[in-house]
């Protein structure tokens, strides 16, 4: 059975089931579909820029595929490295040759290293990398949060600083700092062994990720702190929405800068981040956050909130 490719000019029905494979898949591991991928123009994953390629191909036919491979090549930083995800139903055989694929075409790329993300629980791929001798780098607790309106956190404010929220489109005389915020969140989140190059941001690349959400479909809620003595920001957190999928909403960023910590900051912007995500989208009921096992303040956080476990993901390495 040979390979075909996907690409934005594959067909609509071809795009369809690349991302229903791919949620089914990990819908037979977590029992659930409250973290898939929801998208109103699939094709725009393909769309050129300067900071990433990715490549998709799988195994049988495009519109019904039987297993799928993805490839996300950073072009600004980690250019040693390429990422990649194998969507399989459970079961499948098409592991093997599908891994093979993807590292002859990373190799062929220039990369030296592979790096891939898996759900303990997948017997199947776990399996598989390890039998090929891939390596440990992180593990990282997700979490979950049964939404209860009434539910109270207490978190206090620190004076010396105030909160600023945004919805969808960070404010323009905000942007050039919180650029700086998401470069450094490359680097100063715990990373264990998985290490990462700085992540280049400027504030176009913000409003590129902006317009790229936005023509998704998906809502994105952000709360920031800014230090009132500098005016600098020094925190911020994200919550994203899709109505694709509306009773869940996920967790994605939350960085306090280190010369700020210890303030109450970190559950200070997320708990006023929740508050203003419920108010913006009251279908949800569950949020799903993601954190290092080794972040022990994050995951203390989240205990206070009412997160709970979840699952554990691992982040795993191969040099070829």
């Amino acid at each position: 059975m040979s390979f075909f490719g996907l690409d934005g000019d594959s067909s609509a029905e071809s795009l369809a089931a690349w991302l229903e494979l791919g949620n089914s898949a990990v819908a037979e591991i977590s029992g659930n579909h409250d973290e898939d991928r929801v998208s109103n123009n699939p094709a725009a994953f393909f769309e050129a820029n300067v900071f990433r390629a990715i490549e998709v191909f799988g195994v049988g036919q495009p519109s019904r595929p039987v297993g799928i491979a993805e490839i996300a090549y950073s072009l600004k930083e980690d250019l040693a490295m390429a990422s990649f995800q194998i969507f399989l139903p459970r079961g499948s055989g098409h592991g093997p040759r599908l891994f093979e694929e993807v590292r002859r075409r990373a190799g062929q790329a220039g990369r030296q290293r592979l790096r891939t993300f898996v759900d303990e629980r997948d017997a199947g791929l776990l399996d598989l990398y390890r039998r090929r001798g891939f390596v440990e780098t992180q593990r990282a607790k997700v979490s979950v949060l049964p939404v209860e309106p009434d539910r109270q956190v207490e978190a206090p404010a620190d004076p010396d600083y105030e909160l600023r929220s945004w919805q969808d489109h960070c404010p323009e005389e905000l942007v050039a700092a919180f650029a700086v915020l998401r470069s450094m969140m490359s680097t100063d989140a715990p990373q264990g062994e998985a290490k990462m190059d700085e992540q280049v941001w400027d504030a176009a690349r913000v409003r590129r990720i902006e317009a790229f959400r936005s023509g998704q479909g998906a809502s994105v809620q952000v709360t920031a702190a800014r230090h009132r003595g500098t005016g600098e920001l020094v925190g911020y957190t994200e919550l994203s929405w899709h109505p694709g999928r509306p009773v869940s909403a996920l967790q994605s960023d939350t960085l306090v800068v280190r010369a700020h910590r210890g303030h109450g900051l970190g559950i200070w912007i997320k708990t006023a981040n929740l508050r203003a995500a419920c108010q913006r989208w009251p279908s949800v009921e569950r949020i799903y956050t993601g954190n290092a096992e080794e972040n022990a303040p994050m995951l203390r956080i989240n205990q206070a909130m009412g997160f709970v476990p979840d699952k554990t993901f691992l982040t795993l390495d191969l040099d070829i």
